[in-house]
């Protein structure tokens, strides 16, 4: 995971390939984001034929992250979209006048 910090908004990059968009949950509270979701057993589609595993490095289940910011954030406008296993979080920084409490944010 990288996160990163422009003048007016922070972005959360996570590499989460195998991981659709049905299987990601992203809240955001206050200076918090959390990262939730599920990647599936990839020796899944070999059931019946697998009979040993002789190396074993792609993480699988659940996982949870959570990114905790140096400033506030403007819920209202926080998008998520996952290109090519990339799944790209901009959270632009709160603004005084912006009134927003936490948020389920859909990925695009």
């Amino acid at each position: 995971m990288d996160v990163y910090e422009a003048s007016t908004k922070y972005v959360v990059l996570l590499e989460i390939g195998g991981v659709s968009e049905e299987k990601l949950r992203i809240e955001v509270d206050g200076q918090t984001v959390t990262i939730r979701g599920c990647r599936g057993d990839p020796s899944g589609h070999l059931e019946g034929e697998l009979q040993c595993i002789h190396h074993r490095e792609i993480d699988h289940g659940d996982f949870e992250r959570h990114v905790f910011l140096p400033g506030p954030i403007d819920v209202t406008g926080v998008e998520a979209t996952l290109s090519d296993g990339v799944l790209e979080v901009s959270l632009p920084k709160h603004d005084p006048s912006a009134i927003g409490d936490a948020r389920v944010i859909e990925v695009v």
